[in-house]
């Protein structure tokens, strides 16, 4: 990405608090009318990263470029961008329209324009009519709508977004993922948006940068990092329910060994929980006992405890598997993933091509997508009462 293709660049970032590093070197460089997202665990430096660009911390080492303008010592005013917080930040004392374009009053746009601008945004966010209302008579969502429109009215080329749908309920959350995504590719605006929650990086994004311990873990589109995890830590974090590490020793001990031929015992097998079939007795890799159920209507999701180490896997739909059921597990050699289990970091080549095709880790044919029969399962498979514990 070019200079001129790039809104924001990052050159050797750092922030250091006394004698904690929050975010460390980071270079990084974001396309303008990106839906960029920075996601990661607390304390990973996702939010201290967003309060750099904003001009909220001042850097310890390194450069904020925004526009093309070096800006690592200007204030946010001067930064050209708009934030949109957790908080929502609403001045309780004013209207829906007083707050929207309070910014606009102390940039002294004349009325005319202000009005103009207001009823524009109202109409945009679906807050026309509620101009008059005071931020106690609002719902969370319409709170959080002013903000938006706050942020939108200031015509800024630049939003900042730091955890904005951490108050809402789940399906506000959801309406307000779809509206937000909808408003940016509108206005054709470039949005930072900083969370922890994988779903809305995955739903939302162009491109995620994963942190952890204020480093790069892993930059891409969602698919990348989702299909191509770079390490084990971006296995497990981003996906739900997460992907299944499983030690290649611990898989040797469980009665897979002649599935691993030639892989090193000091490495991590990952499998996606929707990779993992259960298949008739016989015709597994490895064999395990159901610890937990969770039936969630579209999705059936099994916990399934294999010599010690836990296996996640969604079935399509309802299963007639139950708790401590015994079930054998099996697996395409092209959806496994390895991982160094010293450092986390991905190997290569991929399985499915290590020592020649899908020979390094054979799996029985795929079958046909299809519920077990009780008589099909290993161990007890006298039908009890379903466990119904997530729908």
């Amino acid at each position: 990405m070019t200079a001129a293709e790039s809104i924001v660049r990052l050159e050797g970032v750092s922030k250091r608090f006394d004698e904690i590093t929050a975010v460390q070197r980071l270079d990084l460089a974001i396309a303008r009318g990106e839906f960029f997202v920075l996601l990661g665990p607390s304390g990973c430096g996702k939010s201290t990263t967003l309060r750099l660009i904003a001009g909220l911390e001042t850097v310890s080492e390194g450069r904020v470029w925004i526009a093309g303008r070096d800006v690592t010592q200007d204030p946010p005013a001067a930064r050209q961008i708009s934030m949109v917080f957790q908080s929502y930040a609403l001045f309780p004392h004013l209207n829906v329209a007083e707050n929207v374009i309070f910014g606009l009053r102390v940039r002294r746009v004349p009325n005319a324009a202000r009005r103009e601008k207001l009823a524009h945004v109202l109409d945009l966010v679906g807050l026309a009519g509620l101009e008059r209302r005071k931020p106690a008579e609002l719902s969370g969502g319409q709170r959080q709508r002013v903000a938006l429109a706050r942020a939108i009215v200031a015509d800024h080329p630049l939003c900042l977004m730091d955890e904005p749908l951490s108050n809402l309920d789940a399906k506000l959350r959801g309406e307000m993922r779809h509206e937000i995504r909808a408003l940016q590719r509108r206005l054709d605006m470039t949005v930072i948006y900083v969370t922890h929650d994988q779903v809305e990086a995955m739903s939302m994004a162009d491109r995620i940068l994963l942190l952890r311990d204020g480093r790069i873990e892993q930059l891409g589109r969602p698919a990348e990092l989702y299909e191509h995890p770079a390490s084990a830590f971006a296995a497990g974090f981003v996906g739900s329910p997460p992907m299944s590490l499983i030690p290649l020793e611990a898989l040797r001990a469980a009665g897979a060994a002649r599935s691993l031929a030639g892989l090193p015992d000091a490495a991590l097998l990952g499998l996606r929980p929707e990779a993992l079939r259960v298949v008739p007795r016989g015709a597994g890799l490895v064999r395990g006992r159901v610890a937990t159920l969770d039936y969630l209507g579209a999705d059936t999701v099994l916990g399934v405890n294999v010599s010690g180490q836990h296996f996640v896997v969604r079935i399509s739909g309802y299963s007639p598997v139950t708790e401590d059921d015994e079930v054998e597990l099996d697996w395409p050699a092209e959806a496994a993933h390895l991982f160094d289990r010293a450092t986390g970091e991905r190997l290569s080549p991929p399985l499915a091509e290590t020592s020649g095709g899908s020979e390094a880790l054979p799996a029985s044919p795929a079958p046909a997508r299809r519920h077990l029969g009780p008589s099909e399962l290993v161990g007890d498979t006298v039908p009890r009462r379903h466990i119904t514990k997530g729908g």
